[in-house]
């Protein structure tokens, strides 16, 4: 880039006063270029258009005083210094001149105006200085409006404060996240006002510290109150940007929004103590289904040994009736826990709704009444009987939180034709339709759209935790149906569940059927259980069916007796979770011996702990504890069925 040369510009008369300043030009150390005006105009337009350094000028030119020139300098250049040049020696109208802002006074005589080279370089550097103030200014107020500009649009909360609480800039996101305004944002102490209310004298003197900062400082993290009542929690960084031209100094605080992250950790250490108390559960059922097997299978013998027409006793009807509620409230409390396998079924509302009410009420406080009504005639559905009391407990425990002391929760279900369009993401059909209302308080409008989003949740801390709803809209979607939501403020709020109506397909007239159980050849059926107990019921309720059993409590003695010929087997029926080798490991085993025969599972544990020991795929038999006599019947004839009907070499398939 070409260097430019300094531009001197002489205001004068021509004459001899215009050659007596060129030559002293010519004494000038620094090489410049010189132009020469005589009219105001050509004054302003040289100004305007030729970027001059120096201006020299007479006290008296063509039309105008040297002081007016040195006015209308500084109004059109700031900084271009202004040398007058002239034959007046009044010391009256020097000191004028140089108190209106002249570089230089000089006389036109050849003494003084030796002085002028000297005095343009001095006037020059004085130029340059002042250029280098200018440019660096300019780049200082360019640096701060982009940094303002950076700051309004960052994409985290962003502010600059003055040491004394005064805010120099701020992101447009930190209203957005805690919709305050401009105006009640006017300082870091009115903010902290309004986000933090009451807090303790540490936390305070934390914040005290952000407003004074000459290191970068982690302020910390806060838990923040928004314009709205809900909460947040960021956290906080504060950095120094120096002193300002006034001296307060300022810094630069920067927030991150961990709001959702620490939700989610929250919900991650909740859903560990849900997955440890689900682990309990699952050990618990195991053995409270062994114990109830035992008692359900003992109570069956003893019906059937009265004989079919024998006045059953009230006290054995009562242990029948009472073994199998049993088994129904631990099949209920591992579906909440969601460790019950899905197993499509045909579910009668009136039974179903019943009896996940009559359970729920125990969980409903006093001043709660918990009602139930099915409509006569109400249609049959097709679900997984866990995931329908799973969808209605959830429901009933959200309207049991919104309601404040007495109130009323209301489960009913009838019948329901929806024509096209007329419920959102539903098709038009026949549908079984079930409510549940409550009395609470009401969702406000604003927040019924997100009521089904996984963790949103209005309750306070501690209440809930933000997945039940959701939960229940993933069941019902996946099920084919929909949820819709109505609320009123302080009146109540109405769930209105639609799942599709079903009717079972009649029974085939062409299903082959497998040689009863009870048939007059006998069969052999290799029994493993490690629990004595069990294990003694179930080979007596096998041989009340008529099969010969090979009943024993480990695993590798069944190995061995298979091994050592014991005659052919027609089942292997064997528990899941034993000790030393579990059924899986143990049926694979025998698979190497009889490829062929046919395999029954039983268990008391949870689904969950039966996938970790890969029992569950589209062959597997299982038969779930506690069992009765009939079911037992069922799943042989079923496993004995398959069998029959599969290809040779898909039967040793245990996957």
């Amino acid at each position: 880039m070409p260097i430019t040369r300094p531009r001197v510009l002489s205001v004068d008369n021509p004459g001899s006063d215009r050659r007596l300043i060129g030559d002293a030009l010519s004494h000038l150390q620094t090489d410049v270029e010189l132009f020469s005006v005589e009219t105001k105009g050509e004054l302003s337009a040289a100004l305007r258009d030729a970027a001059i350094d120096v201006v020299l000028t007479d006290l008296e030119v063509c039309g105008f005083h040297g002081l007016e020139v040195l006015a209308h300098v500084q109004f059109l250049c700031p900084g271009v210094p202004v040398i007058i040049i002239t034959a007046n020696s009044a010391a009256e109208i020097a000191v004028e001149a140089m108190k209106s802002g002249a570089s230089d006074y000089i006389i036109k005589s050849p003494q003084s105006i030796s002085r002028l080279p000297a005095s343009i370089e001095a006037a020059l550097c004085s130029r340059r200085i002042f250029q280098e103030k200018e440019d660096t200014l300019r780049s200082l107020h360019e640096s701060e409006a982009r940094l303002r500009h950076a700051v309004l649009h960052a994409p985290v909360p962003a502010m600059i404060h003055a040491d004394d609480g005064e805010i120099l800039a701020i992101s447009t996101i930190w209203f957005e996240l805690t919709g305050y305004t401009v105006d009640e944002l006017s300082s870091t102490q009115e903010w902290t006002r309004l986000a933090l209310g009451e807090q303790t004298s540490d936390t305070l003197s934390t914040i005290a510290k952000t407003r004074d900062v000459s290191t970068p400082l982690d302020v910390g993290e806060f838990g923040l109150r928004c314009a709205d009542g809900s909460q947040r929690v960021w956290v906080f960084r504060s950095t120094p940007l120096g002193v300002l031209s006034d001296g307060r100094g300022c810094a630069i605080s920067i927030a991150s929004d961990v709001t959702e992250h620490r939700e989610l950790e929250a919900m991650l250490r909740r859903s560990q103590k849900l997955e440890a108390v689900g682990r309990l559960a699952g050990g618990v059922a195991h053995d409270f289904n062994n114990m109830l097997q035992v008692i359900l299978g003992y109570a069956t013998l003893a019906m059937k040994e009265l004989g079919p027409s024998a006045e059953v006793p009230p006290w054995l009807a009562m242990i029948m009736d009472a073994a199998g509620r049993s088994a129904d409230l631990t099949r209920q409390l591992l579906a909440f826990t969601h460790l019950q396998p899905i197993e499509l079924q045909t579910v009668k509302l009136e039974d179903a709704i019943t009896g996940i009410v009559k359970l729920l009420s125990r969980i409903v406080e006093e001043e709660v009444e918990l009602t139930s009504d099915v409509a006569p005639g109400t249609w049959n559905i097709e679900m997984d009987l866990s995931r329908f009391d799973s969808v209605i407990a959830n429901l009933v425990i959200n309207a049991r939180d919104a309601i404040v002391g007495a109130g009323k929760i209301d489960v009913m279900a009838g019948n329901r034709s929806i024509a096209t369009d007329e419920i959102p993401d539903l098709s038009p059909g026949d549908y079984v339709m079930i409510s549940v209302h409550d009395t609470g308080a009401g969702i406000a409008p604003r927040n019924i759209e997100r009521v089904f989003e996984p963790f949103f949740t209005t309750k306070a801390s501690g209440v809930g935790n933000g997945i039940g709803l959701s939960s229940v809209h993933g069941i019902v979607r996946e099920s084919g149906g929909s949820v819709v939501v109505e609320s009123t403020p302080d009146e109540g709020t109405t769930f209105s569940v639609f799942l599709p109506r079903y009717d079972a397909p009649p029974p085939s007239q062409h299903r082959e059927s497998p040689r009863p159980v009870s048939s007059a050849a006998p069969r052999r059926v290799l029994l493993v259980e490690d629990e004595e107990e069990v294990l003694r019921i179930t080979e007596r309720l096998l041989l009340d069916l008529g099969f010969q059993v090979i009943a024993t409590r480990n695993p590798e003695h069944a190995f061995e007796l298979v091994q050592q010929n014991v005659g052919p087997l027609d089942l292997v029926m064997t528990d899941v979770v034993m000790p030393g080798i579990d059924g899986p490991t143990l049926v694979e085993r025998l698979r190497t011996l009889v490829p062929e025969v046919p395999v029954l599972f039983t268990s008391g544990y949870p689904a969950d702990t039966l996938d970790e020991h890969g029992v569950w795929n589209e062959r597997t038999h299982f038969l779930p504890k506690p069992f009765s006599r009939d079911k037992l019947e069922e799943k042989i004839e079923e496993a004995l069925l398959a069998a029959s009907t599969r290809e040779p070499s898909d039967a040793g398939d245990i996957e």
